[in-house]
C-alpha cells in the first residue's frame, strides 16, 4: 500500500515536470479511459443548468415596475418547478402598423383578419378624433355624444351624473384612452379596434342613448347591438352587477354598476381569435392586454373588460410584466396580444407569480394547456395555465389566473441574443473539462 501511494505521488510530480513539454515528439497523448466520460457528462450537465436561465429572462421577479395602467396554434413544452414555459411560433409577416391611408371601412378588421394598431385620440374643440372611434365631450353637462367606431354611430348620447371633468392633457394628443369622470361615476373610451367603453356608475346611474338603427337584443347581462353589417356591438354590465340595469326606450341605464362596450364581426379572422372572442362574450376573459410596435415606439394598451386592475410594466428588451388583482369569486383569463415585430425570437417564454401581503412575488409552476379550449376553461382546482396562438394578426398569449389575489405573469421572447451565451458557455465548459481530464492522466512514451 505504501509502495502504490509512492508510485502515485512519483507520477503525479513527473506530471507535472512534463507540463510544459508534453507534446515533444515521440509522444502522444492516450485516450481518456471510459470511467471519466461520467465526470464530463456531469460537468455538462452543470454548465446547461447554470446557462439557461439566461434565455428566459435579464430580470428576477423583484425588479423594479415602472408600469402603467395601462391561424395556427404554437407548441411549447411543459413547464418544471421553475415556473416557466416555452412556445414555439414563426413570425407573421409584417405589415404597416401606422398607414393611415388606409380607408375607415378596411380598419375594422384590424386585430380579427389583420395587424393591430396602436390607438391614438387628438381632439378638436371639444371633438375627438382616433384612428377607431370619434365622439364628442359635452363638460358642462357631463356627456358623450355621436359615438362612433368605424364612422357607423352606436351612442347617441352616454350621461354620466354628477359634477363632471375630463382627464384632458395638455396638448392634442391624448393616446389611445380618454376619460370622462363625475363624483358619481367615471367613462373611459379607448382607441381600439372594438372601440372599448368601459365604465362605472358609483352613485349616480350611467345612461346609454343608442342610435337609431340599430337592433337591440337583450341577453343576459346586457344588450346586443346589432348594426345591420358584419359589426355588432355588446354592452354588458359585470357578472355580479347584472340586477343593475335597466331598459328603456331607446336606452339603457345602469345603476351601482360597472360594465363595458365593445364590438366584434360576426365572422372573419382566425378560427382561434373567433374562438377568444366568444369567451370574451362569456365573461371567460377579463381583459387583453395589446403589445403593438409603431415605428421605434412600443405601446402598452390594456383593454379592461371586468372590475379588474391590470397593469403593464416593460422588463428589458423584450419582456413585459402584468399585475393583475381583484376580488373576482372565480378564475379568469388575460390575452397578451403581441403585434408584429414584437418577439421576433420565434420563442415565448411565461412565468407566473403569486404576490403576498407585503408585495412579496414567488414565482411557482405555470403548465402549458392541453388547447386552446382547455385554456379558455379554468376548472376548480387548476393550477395557472398558459398557451400560445399565432394568426394573421400576431401572437397571442393567454394565461388562466385560477384564484384571485395579487398574481404577476410575465411574456418575453425567449433570446436568440442570448442563446449564443448559452452555446459559448457550453463549449467552454466542456473544453475545459475534457482538458482537466485528460491533464491528470498518467502519459507513456510510445516507441
Amino acid at each position: 500500500m505504501v509502495y502504490r501511494r509512492i508510485r502515485v505521488r512519483n507520477q503525479v510530480v513527473k506530471l507535472l515536470s512534463r507540463r510544459r513539454t508534453r507534446l515533444t515528439a515521440g509522444r502522444r497523448l492516450p485516450s481518456p479511459s471510459l470511467g471519466r466520460i461520467p465526470l464530463v457528462g456531469l460537468a455538462l450537465l452543470l454548465v446547461l443548468s447554470a446557462s439557461f436561465p439566461l434565455g428566459v429572462t435579464e430580470e428576477g421577479p423583484d425588479g423594479d415596475d415602472d408600469g402603467a395602467d395601462g391561424h395556427g396554434n404554437s407548441t411549447g413544452n411543459r413547464s418544471g418547478s421553475s415556473g416557466r414555459g416555452h412556445s414555439d411560433g414563426a413570425r407573421p409577416s409584417d405589415d404597416d402598423n401606422d398607414n393611415d391611408e388606409d380607408e375607415q371601412g378596411d380598419r375594422r378588421h384590424d386585430g380579427e383578419s389583420g395587424p393591430r394598431r396602436p390607438g391614438r385620440i387628438e381632439e378638436t374643440d371639444g371633438s375627438f378624433h382616433g384612428r377607431y372611434v370619434d365622439f364628442a365631450i359635452d363638460l358642462a353637462n357631463c356627456t358623450i355624444t355621436d359615438y362612433r367606431l368605424y364612422n357607423i354611430t352606436f351612442f347617441d348620447s352616454i350621461v354620466l351624473e354628477g359634477d363632471c371633468e375630463s382627464d384632458a392633457r395638455s396638448g392634442p394628443d391624448h393616446g389611445h384612452e380618454v376619460r370622462l369622470r363625475s363624483d358619481e361615476g367615471e367613462v373611459r373610451l379607448h382607441d381600439a379596434p372594438n372601440g372599448l367603453i368601459r365604465f362605472a356608475a358609483k352613485g349616480g346611474p350611467v345612461v346609454f342613448d343608442w342610435a337609431d338603427g340599430l337592433v337591440a337584443n337583450d341577453t343576459s347581462h346586457g344588450l346586443e347591438l346589432a348594426t345591420g353589417s358584419n359589426l355588432t356591438g355588446q354592452l354588458r354590465v359585470d357578472l355580479d352587477d347584472a340586477p343593475n340595469i335597466t331598459k328603456g326606450s331607446g336606452t339603457i341605464t345602469a345603476t351601482n354598476a360597472s360594465g363595458s362596450f365593445w364590438a366584434h364581426p360576426l365572422r372573419g379572422g382566425s378560427p382561434e381569435r373567433v374562438e377568444i372572442r366568444d369567451a370574451i362574450k362569456k365573461g371567460k376573459v377579463a381583459g387583453e392586454i395589446d403589445v403593438l410596435l409603431s415605428g421605434s415606439e412600443v405601446s402598452a394598451e390594456v383593454l379592461q373588460y371586468e372590475d379588474v386592475i391590470i397593469k403593464v410594466s416593460k422588463k428589458g428588451d423584450s419582456a413585459f410584466r402584468v399585475v393583475v388583482d381583484a376580488n373576482l369569486t372565480e378564475g379568469r383569463v388575460f390575452v397578451m396580444n403581441v403585434g408584429p415585430g414584437l418577439f421576433e425570437q420565434g420563442k415565448i417564454g411565461v412565468r407566473y407569480y403569486d404576490q403576498d401581503a407585503d408585495g412579496v412575488l414567488q414565482e411557482v409552476a405555470i403548465n402549458e394547456s392541453d388547447s386552446l379550449d382547455d385554456a379558455l376553461s379554468i376548472d376548480e382546482g387548476e393550477g395557472p395555465e398558459y398557451w400560445v396562438v399565432l394568426d394573421q394578426t400576431g401572437k397571442h398569449v393567454l394565461v388562466g389566473v385560477p384564484t384571485f389575489s395579487v398574481h404577476a405573469f410575465e411574456v418575453m421572447g425567449v433570446g436568440l441574443t442570448v442563446l449564443p451565451s448559452i452555446v459559448v458557455g457550453t463549449l467552454l465548459g466542456v473544453g475545459l473539462v475534457a482538458a482537466a481530464a485528460v491533464g491528470i492522466m498518467p502519459r507513456r512514451r510510445l516507441s
